[in-house]
């Protein structure tokens, strides 16, 4: 009996060392980071302590909103990487695209800047589309100017209004485009509609009618409307206009001969 009992005590003795040494490596394990030499994964988040949502890498599949969590609309094309807020809402990001299509390529690369829960302000951009008839690139710094996240749904509502096709329904009115113009300057002037401010680069391609190539520094009123142009044309021509609120040259080329 006494023999049995001291093999129960060596045998408890045992379990207790090995139970030592599993906790001390389980430890030891927690305070180091893991090492891997490669890993395929499809999204990847950083969040904060409480699960915030903070950066995304993602694929194609696995792009999402943020804090609503629900899947954005669209082709699934893009991959990249998001920025979220303090409230896990986007604020920017890098994503690309491209792929070889019939007759050429669609491909694209962007680094956004995002309002407060609105789309890009600041974007630094390369596009091109290329097929077999007609061709663009793109190339540039784009500034845009975009309502208060408050007044996201009048912004909308002016969009079924342009592009019925898109974003209307049986209900949309349909406005000519004298109707259209007058809309979008009085949703303009109230800064409830977005419109480029200012574009630095370079456009080029064929769009049927030739080849055109330009190159220059473009600012626009809150109209949207160019009032300053500094640009190298097709024919490696300075360029210098300044134009009225209705986009007519009011004095042409200012860069002396």
């Amino acid at each position: 009996m006494k023999h049995k009992i001291k093999k129960l005590e060596i045998l408890s003795l045992g379990l207790l060392i090995c139970n030592i040494i599993l906790l001390v490596i389980n430890f030891s394990d927690k305070n180091k980071s893991p090492k891997f030499e490669e890993i395929d994964v499809e999204r990847i988040n950083i969040v904060e302590a409480d699960g915030t949502l903070k950066l995304a890498i993602f694929n194609s599949n696995r792009l999402t909103k943020g804090s609503d969590g629900d899947k954005r609309a669209g082709t699934g094309s893009i991959s990249g990487m998001l920025f979220y807020n303090q409230e896990g809402y986007e604020t920017g990001g890098l994503v690309f695209d491209g792929k070889k299509i019939k007759g050429g390529q669609d491909s694209g690369i962007g680094l956004m800047f995002d309002g407060y829960r609105q789309d890009q302000t600041i974007a630094l951009q390369h596009n091109e589309l290329k097929d077999s008839l007609n061709s663009y690139y793109e190339d540039g710094l784009k500034i845009s100017s975009r309502p208060d996240r408050t007044d996201v749904k009048e912004e909308y509502a002016f969009y079924a209004l342009k592009y019925p096709e898109k974003f209307g329904d049986e209900n949309t009115p349909k406005l000519n485009q004298s109707q259209l113009d007058s809309v979008e300057f009085l949703l303009s002037r109230q800064n409830k509609v977005a419109q480029r401010r200012l574009f630095l680069g370079s456009t080029r391609g064929n769009q049927g009618d030739g080849w055109f190539d330009e190159s220059g520094l473009y600012i626009k009123n809150k109209y949207g409307k160019d009032m300053i142009r500094i640009y190298v044309n097709e024919n490696n021509e300075a360029k210098f206009e300044v134009l009225d609120t209705l986009g007519n040259t009011i004095k042409h080329n200012l860069i002396p001969d």
